[in-house]
């Protein structure tokens, strides 16, 4: 994954560190934590909402399209 032995053992030295103390470093990340659940649940509530509203409008374009054609049946 990482390309750089340096790299690796950074976070070999962080991992050993952070599990030392892994009661600190949960007590400072938890605060965070719940902002990162909160913006990537907004996220994804958003991305619900515009597609479902690009999809709307989509098939209500093929409507309008279908019955302005003459000679087609309206639906």
């Amino acid at each position: 994954m990482f390309r750089s032995p340096r790299r690796s053992a950074a976070l070999a030295i962080v991992g050993y560190f952070a599990g030392a103390n892994w009661q600190h470093v949960e007590d400072v990340l938890r605060g965070p934590s719940y902002a990162v659940a909160a913006v990537v649940g907004l996220a994804i509530v958003t991305a619900a909402v515009l597609y479902l509203r690009r999809r709307s409008r989509r098939q209500a374009g093929s409507v309008r399209a279908v019955d302005a054609q003459p000679g087609k049946a309206a639906r």
